[in-house]
């Protein structure tokens, strides 16, 4: 090949890279103005104690069934404003710590129940910090309290209980790899706490790798294409695991989300216990440390609504628990119902806006007659 068609193809090809990264810089500008249907996306990074996670200081897009929405995080990676390690004066905290409905990117951070709570209870001066990430099952809100319970010297720490957590704490129900799962164990606390495919970050990249890390978290074309790559994968690479030899049966092992009268019953009760292991050892740690413990139920979409033939719940596995452990229970069912009946629809696959304004109603209302009962003590 001479020097003239060695300097046609190198221009060629340079005019090309060109091209191509002018099309995918006005994607990437696209994609940020107007993010496809169906997008979920965010920055993430890596938490040692809890797997993958929203890195601080990044955009977490929605628009998916509940419609367009755009929040930020703080500086820890949580969808809420930042806070203060240490308390302004005499600050009354509550700490809530659950999955999805605590992260709520369905409605705007100001939206958010915890944010439309009273910032006085009597003579107190309340703060409010939402501390919750989606997938979390009791096992991850309780690592995730243990971590950020003392850091913000929070008084009340309230778990927001959402069905699927029994479900999310087992590694083969869940079957998401890279985060800490429950077992049971036959001596106190009755669990304990073992990874599914410990990956972490290697601490060491190349340049190269450390140079696709920045374009696959910075970049939210990439992030995108990304997700659409791995939902094919997920529907060509054929069902998961569906099946558990448990206790000398071959069982169906249910989907976390699917309610009760789904799910086998010796992994029912399995995972019941498992649950009501991590619910008792971490009430226990929070009243061991002077500060409070309460669990917000979230109910289902037919307990608040009349749209689905769906019947059972956890709920009554939860009420007794609670009763056990003398944990107070909140439920906000019939807050829920009435905001309903006003012709606000509250449920939409999570709560909506008028959703999160009655939950912040009720729970205020407890707050301000029993929440801070023990404060004085």
């Amino acid at each position: 090949m001479n020097a003239g068609w060695k300097k046609t193809l190198t221009l060629g090809l340079f005019a090309f890279l060109v091209a191509l990264m002018g099309i995918m810089g006005l994607l990437e500008i696209a994609f940020r103005m107007y993010p496809p249907s169906g997008t979920f996306d965010s920055g993430i990074t890596w938490d040692p104690g809890l797997g993958y996670r929203l890195r601080p200081y990044s955009e977490v897009i929605y628009n998916k069934r509940n419609g367009y929405v755009r929040n930020t995080t703080n500086r820890y990676g949580w969808v809420d404003v930042d806070h203060e390690e240490q308390k302004a004066g005499l600050v009354f905290r509550v700490g809530f710590f659950g999955d999805s409905y605590v992260e709520s990117v369905m409605v705007p951070a100001e939206r958010h129940f915890y944010r439309n709570l009273p910032t006085r209870i009597s003579d107190a001066a309340m703060e409010y910090i939402g501390l919750g990430m989606s997938g979390f099952g009791t096992v991850h809100s309780y690592l995730n309290s243990q971590k950020w319970m003392d850091f913000y010297d929070l008084d009340l720490i309230v778990y927001v209980f959402v069905n699927n957590d029994i479900g999310d704490n087992i590694s083969w129900i869940k079957q998401k790899k890279n985060r800490p799962y429950a077992v049971k164990i036959f001596v106190e606390p009755g669990f304990a706490v073992e990874w599914d495919d410990y990956s972490p970050p290697n601490p060491d990249p190349s340049r190269l790798e450390e140079t696709i890390s920045v374009v696959r978290t910075g970049s939210m074309l990439f992030r995108v294409i990304d997700s659409r790559i791995t939902l094919l994968e997920k529907r060509f690479a054929g069902p998961q695991d569906n099946e558990k030899l448990f206790e000398g049966k071959t069982l169906k092992i249910p989907n976390q989300n699917a309610p009760p009268s789904e799910w086998p019953e010796e992994i029912k009760l399995y995972a019941q216990e498992v649950a009501f292991s991590v619910l008792k050892q971490w009430s226990q740690e929070v009243r061991e440390d002077g500060k409070q413990f309460a669990v917000l139920y979230v109910p289902k979409g037919f307990e608040v609504s009349e749209e689905t033939s769906e019947r059972d719940s956890f709920k009554e596995w939860l009420m007794d628990s609670c009763a056990q452990l003398e944990i107070p229970l909140l439920d906000p069912t019939e807050a829920l119902l009435a905001e309903s009946k006003r012709g606000r629809p509250v449920y939409n696959d999570h709560w909506t806006v008028a959703g999160h304004e009655a939950v912040g109603k009720f729970l205020g209302q407890w707050l301000n007659c029993e929440g801070l009962g023990e404060r004085e003590k």
